[in-house]
């Protein structure tokens, strides 16, 4: 039967088989030893499968790779991946273009009764989240967001640019194996993807996840790689916002290093906020850009090459220009076109 990963993507024919396979009503009290494990459904009605991936991924801190096997329907495919499910067998009787499909539809939970329910619990996690770590350290607030609040459920997602390091630093102190997902829209500087691949040898990153737009969309909706002249949220939103939503499908919070200082539309960002079903955590919001700087001093670490040809905040290729003395440090992006974020930290419901 096909496997498809948590993008929908298929793996190869020779995907490795799971280390362990484990019955919904298995009773777990310590980490299985084993790199693949899978969860088997016996009917799309039981959802002890789910419960039990969450009690691996949260409560016993399970790293290696989760697969759903057995019975269920496309519309849980979406909850598979947030339970912590890494990939899943395609159930006879489906055809697998349904359950990509399903990924793109259903995201997270979509009955508005329990979207309803979600909400309440998730403010008050999230007011007492900002209220136990108002006055910890960058490092700490993030020592605690992957080691104690989302364990095995959280990813750092990082542009490799400008100032990018400090935190790729502060990750690798707490552990190398943290997800971080790295987005390569195909219109990237050169020296940006050496500078990633510098970074991650340096720092002994091992889990860097390099995601790509979908080859077809970008073929029915920028066959000729040129809408970013034509429209550059589209752009964004194709080779962005859309790859990044598939890529954090399986965590519950990410780690952004978004800045107050960086511009205006930034000035009152918060330390812990939460938008479209996930926490996100910005360890760096009060930071200035002397403190980046020490910071990368003090630790020996690279700068991004383009920077000290003037380029402060590094995105694509065509839609980044060098900062001016006395501008924002974003000034350089879209520049022109009355557009300062791409959209990743927008609500797509606002949005629409």
């Amino acid at each position: 039967m096909p496997v498809l990963d948590q993008t929908g993507a298929r793996l190869a024919h020779d995907a490795p088989a799971p280390d362990l396979t484990l019955q919904p009503d298995a009773e777990l009290d310590a980490l299985p030893n084993a790199s693949l494990v899978a969860i088997n459904f016996p009917s799309f009605k039981d959802g002890r499968g789910f419960s039990l991936a969450r009690l691996l991924r949260t409560r016993l801190g399970f790293k290696g790779d989760l697969r759903a096997i057995g019975t269920f329907i496309p519309d849980q495919a979406g909850f598979l991946m947030r339970c912590g499910f890494s990939s899943f067998e395609v159930p006879d009787g489906y055809d697998e273009t349904a359950f990509r499909r399903a990924l793109n539809w259903f995201p997270r939970a979509y009955q508005r009764p329990l979207a309803a329910a979600e909400s309440i619990i998730e403010r008050r996690r999230l007011d007492a989240l900002s209220e136990r770590y108002a006055d910890a350290t960058a490092q700490d607030l993030l020592t605690a967001a992957v080691t104690r609040e989302f364990p095995g459920r959280i990813a750092l997602v990082s542009s490799f640019g400008a100032e990018s390091a400090v935190l790729l630093h502060m990750v690798a102190r707490i552990d190398t194996e943290t997800p971080v997902v790295f987005l390569d829209t195909g219109k990237l500087f050169g020296e940006t993807l050496r500078y990633r691949n510098a970074l991650v040898s340096l720092l002994g990153l091992t889990d860097v996840r390099t995601i790509t737009p979908d080859p077809a969309a970008v073929a029915a909706r920028d066959p000729k790689g040129i809408l970013w002249s034509q429209d550059a949220d589209a752009c964004c939103a194709l080779r962005k916002v859309e790859p990044l939503a598939r890529a954090l499908t399986p965590f519950d919070a990410w780690i952004t290093g978004r800045k107050a200082y960086q511009a205006e539309t930034r000035n009152a960002l918060p330390r812990v906020e939460h938008a479209e079903g996930k926490f996100k955590f910005n360890p760096l919001a009060a930071w200035s850009r002397d403190d980046v700087s020490a910071y990368l001093e003090a630790h020996h670490l690279p700068h991004h090459p383009l920077e000290a040809d003037g380029y402060l905040s590094i995105g694509c290729t065509p839609c980044t220009d060098r900062v001016q003395p006395g501008e924002d440090a974003r000034a350089g992006r879209w520049r022109g076109r009355g557009k300062t974020e791409c959209g990743i930290h927008q609500s797509r419901q606002a949005a629409s």
